[in-house]
């Protein structure tokens, strides 16, 4: 008998099997709920201050690659008062392209400097047809099922060739 290819088999068993009963028509939900929605266990935060890019890069693909890559510089938040675990949201908005990316940030009790990060995304080439975009960033706060904007700004998105 091949141990080998009985191990491959009982694994691929045992994933296919987890996959069917916790999938969306599966009996059993994997899926862990927060107290109070979002993420958050509810509780408060004091942000004194917040620093927002007010510009960011849609850049051309290097090398043949044929996609526009879009970067925004990160937001830092000075959070003093915690209690909870209360989370920033860091989004920035480019309506034009129908584009919406957001960033959560845990907070715990005490204060900190936060710098919030966003992911680069890819665009097709056809979908980029202006040399500037307008968009927006903003910073909330969210507890439970409640958000409080703390700092909006307008975002100038510049395409790079």
């Amino acid at each position: 008998m091949d141990t080998g290819r009985t191990a491959v088999s009982v694994a691929v068993v045992a994933i296919v099997a987890t996959l069917v009963l916790t999938g969306p028509y599966g009996p059993v939900d994997a899926t862990t709920a927060a107290a109070d929605g979002f993420g958050s266990d509810g509780g408060e935060a004091s942000v004194a201050a917040v620093s927002l890019p007010d510009d960011a890069t849609l850049t051309a693909g290097r090398y043949g690659a044929e996609a526009y890559t879009l970067r925004v510089p990160p937001a830092t938040a000075d959070v003093e008062r915690v209690t909870g675990r209360p989370m920033l949201v860091y989004e920035v908005r480019v309506p034009a392209l129908g584009y919406s990316r957001v960033s959560l940030a845990s907070l715990d009790e005490g204060g900190e400097d936060v710098r919030l990060t966003l992911a680069s995304d890819t665009f097709a080439p056809e979908r980029i047809d202006r040399e500037t975009y307008d968009g927006e960033v903003l910073v909330t706060v969210r507890s439970g099922e409640e958000s409080r904007v703390v700092e909006r700004a307008p975002l100038t998105v510049r395409v790079v060739e």
